[in-house]
Parts: structure tokens; C-alpha cells; sequence
């Protein structure tokens, strides 16, 4: 189940970044996580770079 939604909330958070202006705190509380260091770690950890990092790059 953890994998589960931990992908799921990374999905979420992908689709926020990308289609929205809301910030990283933000998107981090709407996909679940009431840390956000948790979060960017998390993040960081399943894609590789935090997810400020990961939105600037899908937008060149």
C-alpha cells in the first residue's frame, strides 16, 4: 500500500507542477504531506532532483 500511494501522490504532484503556478508548499499539502522537507525529499528521491528543479525544467 505505501508504494502505492506514495506513486500516486508523486503522480498528483506532477500534474500540479506542471499545470499549475501553485507553489511547492502548496502542492505538497494538496497531495498529502503535511511536511514539505518531507516532501521535496521524497520527491527528490523518486525523480532525482526536487520538484522546484523538475517543474523548470518540463517548462523550457
Amino acid at each position: 500500500m505505501g508504494d502505492w500511494l506514495r506513486e500516486h501522490r508523486m503522480s498528483e504532484a506532477r500534474r500540479c507542477l506542471l499545470e499549475t503556478g501553485a507553489s511547492i508548499e502548496s502542492i505538497a499539502s494538496q497531495v498529502g504531506y503535511t511536511d514539505v522537507t518531507h516532501f521535496i525529499r521524497t520527491f527528490r528521491r523518486v525523480h532525482g532532483m526536487t520538484p522546484r528543479a523538475w517543474r523548470e525544467q518540463r517548462r523550457r
